[in-house]
């Protein structure tokens, strides 16, 4: 079913208001079933959708549904002040209170003094329809106010919560003692995600003080699912029995002294991994900050968990969570999902063995290379995973991958291989890249993505680049567009019935 336009909506706005005799009519009934108004209103753009709630009682119902499942509502501008009353100025569908935003928007009324009493009774009048509350703060004083209604807060459905906090000019440390207090149980929250980051870092040595913020939430989660957690903190995870997927970003606070900010602490990483190491099947490990910093805080750990449930590994700067005697598979006897970042201009699997050891039951590897390639990583690669069969591999160019480090992979026996490759600015890239992989196992895929060459350049491989093609389940080529190289050169491989979906990559000669 298309999606009327707005000209349809003018129509269709019509037959709501026809005459009582009409109102019986097969048309009039179809356009009040809420049935199908649902289905036809949840193809409309959120400004569409917003107008078609004038048609009628039963489309203003059906539409403030949809709405509210599509966007959220900035609760937090509803309220004004007028002394000494706070009220709430602006009437809301109830519908509509499904998805909230709290955050330091306030209507013009309201003054300063009285902003954390807007948050505060908004958060102690969230009803039971509500499933998501994103708070965006800016101040520090916007916690008391926060924790104070969340602990006013009545029976709900919440099941997904994101904090996202920027401080710049109050060190962490400065949390008011609110903060420390407990609330009541959260049953329905599954899902929390806390972003921290501050430009300036603590003023004294210890438990970084925002972490208070983010611990009573996941305490009073009993049936917590999934936590991603960014910022310099080190959550308690003793409680969370249930959780599945684990996601932590360390980022260092942005201070012109990075050294009197906390440091990534692989003791303390491993030690929330081994809170959950029964129950998560995901974790994500990242980090954001200076690698030479890091790398003082790798020491042995004589506590390194097993995982008994965990299939998925993803780490993003893969050399920074140098966990000794951990990748391997007496700790990880589960895994068959392995994805890799390397940010650093190293080696991107250590060649200390009490890092990354043999393991055979990973059976799909994402590696996305940045930096410069070192010579004998595919062999190293390829005898810690031995068992690939799905192999997906992300390059930013120029990355001298050669054909002899493609030789290595035909040792797999690879069903799937997916290739996206970024920057090609030169035909000759393109072909010898897919001239290496042509000859490999498997169903294979290759994506060149921001793509930027000249026209003359391409038009000289178009034959060797339908040719090679065939080997290939699809070959992709985005970027640049110029609309009449792309609808010319489209036709080529259209005509030639080449495996090719070409959008643009392709430049004028003089362009660059």
């Amino acid at each position: 079913m298309q999606s009327p336009s707005r000209g349809d909506m003018g129509s269709l706005h019509l037959a709501t208001e026809t005459h009582d005799d009409d109102n019986n009519s097969a048309l009039s009934k179809v356009l009040r079933n809420p049935l199908i108004l649902d289905i036809i209103l949840a193809k409309l753009d959120i400004l569409d959708l917003e107008n078609s709630r004038l048609g009628c009682h039963v489309w203003r119902d059906v539409g403030a549904s949809l709405l509210g499942k599509q966007t959220y509502l900035h609760v937090t501008k509803v309220f004004r002040y007028d002394e000494p009353n706070l009220y709430q100025a602006t009437p809301v569908d109830a519908k509509l209170y499904r998805n909230l935003v709290i955050w330091d928007r306030f209507d013009p009324s309201v003054p300063t003094n009285k902003q954390g009493n807007v948050i505060t009774k908004a958060l102690s009048q969230v009803p039971q329809v509500t499933h998501e509350i994103d708070f965006r703060l800016g101040h520090m004083k916007d916690v008391a106010p926060i924790y104070q209604g969340i602990r006013l807060l009545g029976p709900t459905k919440i099941r997904h919560i994101s904090i996202y906090a920027s401080w710049k000019n109050i060190s962490f440390n400065k949390v008011p003692v609110h903060s420390y207090l407990t609330i009541s149980a959260l049953p329905t929250l599954t899902s929390l995600k806390f972003n921290v980051h501050s430009y300036h870092p603590p003023r004294t040595i210890g438990p970084i003080g925002c972490q208070p913020f983010l611990q009573v939430l996941i305490d009073s989660a009993p049936n917590l699912t999934s936590l991603d957690v960014t910022g310099p903190i080190y959550p308690n995870l003793e409680g969370c029995k249930s959780l599945k997927v684990l996601k932590f970003m360390f980022r260092k606070c942005l201070h012109v002294l990075p050294l009197t900010c906390p440091q990534l602490n692989l003791a303390d990483v491993t030690r929330m991994l081994g809170q959950v190491k029964d129950s998560v099947t995901e974790v994500e490990l990242s980090y954001i900050g200076n690698q030479s910093v890091a790398d003082k805080t790798q020491v042995k750990n004589p506590h390194t968990p097993v995982m008994s449930k965990l299939t998925s590994l993803s780490i993003n700067s893969v050399n920074v969570y140098k966990i000794y005697d951990f990748f391997d598979e007496k700790h990880l006897p589960n895994l068959t999902s392995v994805s890799l970042i390397n940010r650093f201009e190293e080696s991107m699997l250590s060649a200390d063995p009490n890092f990354w050891k043999r393991h055979r039951k990973v059976e799909s590897l994402t590696l996305m290379l940045t930096g410069p390639w070192m010579g004998d990583e595919f062999e190293k690669i390829v005898q810690i995973f031995p068992s690939v069969k799905k192999f997906c591999l992300t390059m930013v160019l120029p990355c001298p991958i050669s054909i002899k480090d493609w030789i290595m992979f035909q040792i797999w026996d690879l069903e799937q291989v997916n290739v996206h490759v970024r920057c090609v600015a030169a035909s000759s890239r393109m072909i010898e890249l897919l001239k290496n992989i042509s000859p490999g196992k498997g169903v294979k895929r290759v994506l060149f993505k921001n793509t930027s060459i000249k026209e003359d350049d391409f038009s000289t491989c178009i034959d060797d680049l339908i040719l090679l093609s065939r080997g290939f389940k699809r070959v992709e080529i985005s970027g640049d567009e110029v609309s009449e190289i792309v609808d010319r050169i489209r036709l080529i491989f259209e005509a030639r019935a080449a495996p090719i979906h070409f959008t643009g990559g392709v430049v004028h000669n003089e362009m660059r």
